[in-house]
C-alpha cells in the first residue's frame, strides 16, 4: 500500500545508483577531453602571444645626450713623479685635499718652502730650492699670470674653486705651476656648492656652474670666498673671487674667452691693510693641425688696482697704485712617442703708475719712488721655450727661457 522506500548509502540499490549517475564509461572520455583542453589552454597562455622574427626588429635609440667637444690640450712633458719633480693634482685630488690657497698644497711637496707673514689671506709665497723674487712662474690655461707691482704672485689670490688640475714642475732654474681651469665635460649642465667654517673665524664658499651649450658654446662660471678674522681677531681680512669663460670649440680647433677678478680686502686691524682687485681677460685660439701638433694664438691683459690709503710712512700718505700689462703671444706644442717640444714667444707691454705722491722738489718726482704719479711704458719681447726627450735610461730636458 505504501511506495517503496528510496535507501540511502551504501545499502543503495543498484538500479538506483545507474540512474542518477549515469554510466561510468560515457563520463571518462568527456573528463579526459576536458583535462587535455585545460592543459593546452594554460600551456598557450605560458607562451608569448606576440610571436618575433628571429631577429629582434626594435633598433635600441642612442643616447640623445651628446658630450660636448673639448678644447684640444698642449703636450704636458713627463709624468708626474717623485723623480722628474713634477707633482700633480687632479679634480678628485683637490676634492679630498681641502686646500683653501695653492700655498696649502705647495707645503707638501719635498724641497719647496712655503712663506706666510700671518695668518689666513695674508700674503703668501713659496720657493724651491732657496730661489728668490721672481723664480715661480703660475700660469692659467697657459697664460701667465704676471705679479705686477709685486716680485712674486701672492698666493693668497689664487682662487681654487674653478680649478680642475694642477702641475707643478720643481726646477733647478724656476718652479713653474700649471693651473687648468673646469670645462664642460658632459653633456648635461652641472652645478656645485661647498662651504665651511674653520677656526679662529673662518668660512669658505665655492660655487660653480658648467653648461654645455650656451650662447652657441661652453661655458662656465664660478665664484669664491674666504673671510676670516685672523690669529685672534687680529688679521682681519676676506677675498671674493668671479670667474667666467665661455667659448666656441669643435673637434680640432676652438676659441676661448676667460675673464677672471679677485678683490682681495685686509681691515685696518691687520698688519698689511690694503683693498686689492685684479683682473685678467684672456682670449686664444687653439688648433690641432696634425695628430700631435698643437698650435695656439693669445692675447691678454693684467690690471691690479692696490688702494693702501691706510698706509703712511714718513707722514705721506700712499696713492692707489696701479699696472697693467698686455701680452701678445704664440705656442706650439708636439707630442711624440718619445720626446715632446713645447715652445712660445710673448710680446709684452706694461703700463705702470707710481705709487707715491711728489716730495718737497719736482726733482725727487722724477725717477724717485717716492715721485709723482708716472706713467712707465716698455715693450718687452720674451721668447720662452722648453724641449723635453724621453729614453730608456730616463728623462732629459732642456730649458731656454
Amino acid at each position: 500500500s505504501h511506495p517503496p522506500l528510496h535507501r540511502m548509502g551504501p545499502r543503495e540499490s543498484g538500479v538506483m545508483t545507474r540512474c542518477r549517475t549515469g554510466s561510468p564509461l560515457r563520463a571518462g572520455p568527456f573528463v579526459f577531453f576536458f583535462v587535455l583542453l585545460f592543459n593546452r589552454a594554460a600551456a598557450e597562455i605560458a607562451q608569448d602571444t606576440v610571436r618575433r622574427p628571429i631577429g629582434d626588429s626594435a633598433l635600441i635609440a642612442k643616447d640623445s645626450v651628446v658630450p660636448p667637444n673639448i678644447m684640444v690640450n698642449h703636450a704636458r712633458g713627463s709624468v708626474a713623479g717623485f723623480a722628474h719633480g713634477v707633482f700633480e693634482w687632479d679634480r678628485d685630488a683637490l676634492m679630498r685635499e681641502g686646500a683653501i690657497t695653492l700655498t696649502d698644497l705647495l707645503q707638501q711637496l719635498p724641497g719647496i718652502t712655503t712663506y706666510r707673514t700671518g695668518f689666513v689671506l695674508q700674503p703668501e709665497a713659496a720657493s724651491a730650492f732657496g730661489h728668490t723674487r721672481g723664480r715661480i712662474q703660475i700660469f692659467l690655461d697657459g697664460y701667465e699670470l704676471d705679479p705686477l707691482l709685486e716680485s712674486t704672485l701672492d698666493l693668497a689670490r689664487i682662487e681654487l674653486a674653478n680649478i680642475d688640475h694642477i702641475r707643478v714642475e720643481r726646477r733647478l732654474d724656476v718652479m713653474r705651476i700649471e693651473l687648468s681651469s673646469l670645462e664642460p665635460t658632459d653633456g648635461r649642465p652641472h652645478s656645485r656648492i661647498e662651504a665651511g667654517v674653520g677656526e679662529p673665524d673662518t668660512n669658505l664658499f665655492r660655487g660653480i656652474f658648467l653648461a654645455p651649450r650656451l650662447f652657441v658654446g661652453p661655458f662656465g662660471f664660478s665664484i669664491e670666498r674666504v673671510d676670516t678674522d685672523g690669529l685672534r681677531s687680529r688679521e682681519p681680512a676676506e677675498h671674493s673671487a668671479f670667474w667666467v669663460k665661455w667659448g666656441w670649440v669643435r673637434e680640432r680647433a676652438g676659441i676661448q674667452l676667460e675673464f677672471r677678478q679677485g678683490t682681495l680686502e685686509r681691515a685696518p686691524a691687520s698688519p698689511w691693510p690694503s683693498e686689492a682687485v685684479r683682473r685678467d681677460i684672456i682670449l686664444r685660439g687653439r688648433a690641432q693641425i696634425t695628430p700631435g701638433l698643437v698650435t695656439e694664438l693669445f692675447a691678454g691683459r693684467s690690471r691690479l688696482t692696490n688702494d693702501t690709503t691706510l698706509v703712511e710712512i714718513d707722514s705721506i700718505p700712499e696713492t692707489n697704485p696701479e699696472a697693467d700689462v698686455t701680452q701678445f703671444g704664440a705656442r706650439a706644442s708636439y707630442d711624440a712617442p718619445m720626446f715632446w717640444v713645447d715652445a712660445a714667444g710673448v710680446l709684452r707691454y706694461r703700463d705702470s703708475t707710481s705709487t707715491w705722491a711728489c716730495g718737497p722738489t719736482e726733482s725727487n718726482c722724477a725717477g724717485s719712488s717716492f715721485g709723482s704719479p708716472v706713467a712707465v711704458p716698455f715693450a718687452a719681447p720674451v721668447l720662452s721655450s722648453h724641449a723635453e726627450a724621453v729614453n730608456i735610461d730616463g728623462v732629459y730636458q732642456v730649458s731656454i727661457v
